[in-house]
């Protein structure tokens, strides 16, 4: 008879351990619903920061180089500016330095002008990347293409 009313009690139970455990999945699900969006967005800050950096040294790096070559900036490339070790070393071959493995290349640059164009980078990076540089040079987006331009 106890085995009965066990099984009974159980049973009626069964309902309430399945809601209990639907709540703590729904729970879980949106936890990791709300750290997976925050991670995205703490990575795409990443690369922002990355890139704003990037261009931050290659200009001032150009700019140094210039200074060396009489304020010209139509000889600087990001290979001089490897070898000066002005820019990382590994950004000498002038490929695959950008946070999305594009490249930077100054040959758009004149003798008074500088610009730096990073290729290769997604849209929303490429945007974004431009309205944050803009408070200090002339950026503009087209693509996946971020030129900017300083002197």
């Amino acid at each position: 008879m106890k085995v009965k009313s066990r099984l009974k009690n159980f049973g009626k139970q069964a309902g309430f351990i399945s809601i209990e455990l639907g709540a703590v999945l729904g729970v879980i699900l949106l936890g990791s619903a709300l750290a997976i969006s925050r991670s995205d967005m703490v990575a795409a800050k990443g690369d922002e920061k990355a890139l704003v950096e990037d261009i931050g040294i290659i200009v001032e790096g150009a700019r140094q180089a210039a200074y060396s070559e009489e304020n010209r900036f139509e000889d600087v490339t990001i290979e001089k500016l490897s070898e000066l070790r002005l820019v990382p070393e590994r950004w000498g071959d002038g490929s695959t330095a950008n946070p999305h493995n594009g490249s930077y290349d100054l040959s758009e640059s004149t003798a008074t002008s500088l610009v730096v164009t990073a290729s290769g980078l997604n849209s929303d990076l490429c945007v974004r990347g431009a309205e944050i540089i803009n408070k200090n040079f002339t950026a503009t987006c087209s693509g996946d293409t971020l030129t900017v331009t300083a002197s």
